[in-house]
């Protein structure tokens, strides 16, 4: 028996898959006193043992009498990662009351399949192995944020991984909560998922995803201690029954992601990514690192800052001028959302627009003609929240079936402020 009192098959899961179906079928009712006709009863967990508070059930697909095959390994499992629709609709038929004790009354002939023996065979072992947990099987049948966040579709349509700098990056499903909110409804985001922006999330019991652009787990670790920081996250998260989602660099490349976003900040303009991704998804054509933007008229370089602070709502910038002054024309802009040297470096552009590049960045910039706009790395992104919200709140409302949230951290915010 696994945490919490998860049954899952073992290296003798043959054997007692046996002993199982003997329990249940003996018509020797006297070895087997509390054996009666719809399962085990006055059956109780040990008290050491806490059941879990959400499972899933599979059924079984092929005889569990048969010991000759490998193919009957794993059938069994209370939790299960891809759990079955058809158990949950019958499972959802079969709930009638609960008791005073919080043991479900089921009728097993609603959960078989017409004419079926070996499915209603399947069917009430299913249900004496839960009935002999004592598990309230009302925890079953809910479906999770995550799991409909999947189901829709979402990140396929918003943001593909494949679009993502997997080389390095980090992106896609970070924690997934083993037992989720059972009453969870909202997809939090937030650009940093720091100890503070967590704690919000957590306060409010709806949220059961989190989309934290940045990932807060980057760097593989072999342990899980609450003294280091990323790894505390995870913790919380888990234990909070909240899952963690990460686009990151996914999110900068595709088309009407973070960098087309701030490029509609400058005005008309030709915009084209700065390296085309090879073979995207269908329907993602066209995108790619980056972006090259070619105004449609030149501009006054200080317009051009004043477009920018206007779009990202910021009183200051910094400008590396170079040879330039705010009366000097501009029509070409490079532009990296976050930390955009590996991708502006060389490019021939008159303006650098990133989050942040270092000292001796700005300086190679300036030497090679191209004027830098800094407007601190968060800055550049966080703007883009209002539009991932509209797009996420679209796509999950278009679902008949379940209804969710779409919320933005208050705490959220760049580390950096300029005095």
């Amino acid at each position: 028996m696994n945490r919490a009192g998860v049954i899952r098959t073992n290296s003798n899961a043959n054997s007692n898959r046996r002993n199982l179906a003997a329990t249940h079928d003996s018509d020797d009712e006297d070895d087997h006193p509390q054996q009666r006709e719809g399962g085990v009863q006055n059956s109780t967990v040990s008290p050491s043992i806490s059941p879990p508070r959400r499972l899933r059930i599979q059924r079984p697909t092929t005889n569990l009498d048969s010991s000759d095959s490998d193919e009957n390994e794993g059938n069994i499992s209370i939790v299960s990662n891809a759990y079955s629709e058809s158990v949950r609709n019958r499972t959802m038929t079969s709930i009638s009351h609960t008791d005073s004790e919080g043991t479900s009354s089921l009728s097993p002939s609603n959960m078989t399949d017409t004419n079926s023996d070996t499915a209603s065979t399947h069917s009430e072992l299913d249900l004496a192995i839960v009935q002999t947990l004592n598990i309230n099987l009302q925890l079953l049948i809910y479906s999770t944020v995550l799991e409909d966040l999947k189901r829709l579709g979402v990140w396929i349509k918003v943001a593909p991984i494949s679009l993502a700098e997997t080389s390095w990056d980090n992106v896609g499903i970070l924690v997934e909560a083993p037992y989720p909110r059972p009453n969870a409804k909202k997809v939090f985001l937030t650009i940093d998922l720091t100890q503070q922006v967590l704690d919000e999330a957590i306060k409010d019991e709806s949220v059961g995803v989190i989309v934290s652009y940045h990932p807060p787990l980057f760097r593989a670790f072999k342990r899980l201690n609450l003294s280091d920081n990323s790894q505390k996250i995870a913790l919380k998260c888990a234990a909070s029954g909240i899952s963690v989602y990460s686009p990151h660099t996914s999110l900068d490349s595709v088309i009407g992601g973070i960098n087309d976003w701030l490029a509609s900040g400058l005005g008309p303009a030709e915009t084209k990514p700065i390296n085309l991704k090879p073979d995207p998804p269908i329907g993602h054509e066209g995108a790619g690192i980056g972006r090259l933007v070619n105004l449609t008229e030149p501009v006054k370089f200080g317009t051009l800052i004043d477009c920018v602070k206007s779009h990202l709502q910021l009183k200051y910038v910094r400008v590396g001028y170079g040879e330039r002054n705010d009366s000097s024309l501009v029509s070409t802009v490079a532009i990296c959302a976050g930390s955009g040297a590996s991708v502006l470096n060389g490019i021939k552009a008159d303006i650098y627009l990133t989050g942040e590049l270092s000292h001796h960045e700005v300086l190679a910039a300036n030497v090679n003609n191209s004027s830098v706009i800094l407007c601190e790395h968060s800055n550049t992104e966080r703007g883009y929240l209002t539009v991932l919200k509209d797009k996420l709140l679209e796509l999950l409302n278009s679902d008949e079936e379940q209804k969710l949230e779409v919320v933005q951290s208050q705490l959220d915010k760049d580390p950096l402020t300029v005095v």
